[in-house]
């Protein structure tokens, strides 16, 4: 089964999605404060939220579209 171009743009959001937690991680883990993010987080978070969004206009789904335009200027 070949992949489209859509199913690249989830797959690669998806791996984003699953390892953004860790720069914070050791930021806290550094810091001993969870006082503040880590700027790799938020950087990660946002660029992750675009592809999904990409990854939404490629598979034409208002839901994921709308979700994540919002949630890249949290």
């Amino acid at each position: 089964m070949a992949l489209k171009t859509s199913d690249y743009f989830g797959i690669v959001a998806s791996i984003l999605l699953t390892i953004i937690p860790l720069p914070q991680f050791y930021h806290t883990f550094q810091l001993k404060s969870a006082k503040d993010l880590s700027t790799a987080y938020l950087i990660f978070q946002m660029i992750a939220n675009l592809i999904f969004m990409i990854y939404g206009i490629l598979i034409d789904d208002p839901y994921v579209i709308s979700s994540n335009c919002l949630l890249i200027f949290e």
